[in-house]
């Protein structure tokens, strides 16, 4: 049995590498463009705007046993409570819905 090349889709039977279809065009170097829209296909509207940037930061509650709440900026594995002084665990939990 023979090996026979894969088949491409694109191109016709008997077809070689170097036949191009008529939309296709090719630059320079030989490589085959994809073709170039000159206007949107119906039923698409395209908005422009104006694009920004912000930047973000996790900011993390922590609340101690005597019911002392705080704030840290960067996870924590423990701390001390600014309240009672106590060393304190803390257990990250996950947001609810």
């Amino acid at each position: 049995m023979q090996d026979q090349p894969p088949t491409n889709p694109g191109r016709k039977p008997g077809q070689t590498g170097a036949e191009r279809r008529e939309d296709e065009r090719a630059d320079v170097s030989g490589k085959v463009r994809v073709p170039t829209l000159t206007r949107m296909p119906e039923g698409y509207e395209v908005l422009e705007q104006r694009v920004g940037r912000a930047v973000g930061q996790w900011v993390l509650q922590v609340r101690c046993d005597c019911g002392r709440r705080w704030f840290e900026v960067e996870a924590i594995d423990s701390t001390h409570c600014p309240a009672c002084g106590s060393l304190v665990y803390v257990d990250i939990q996950a947001p609810s819905k």
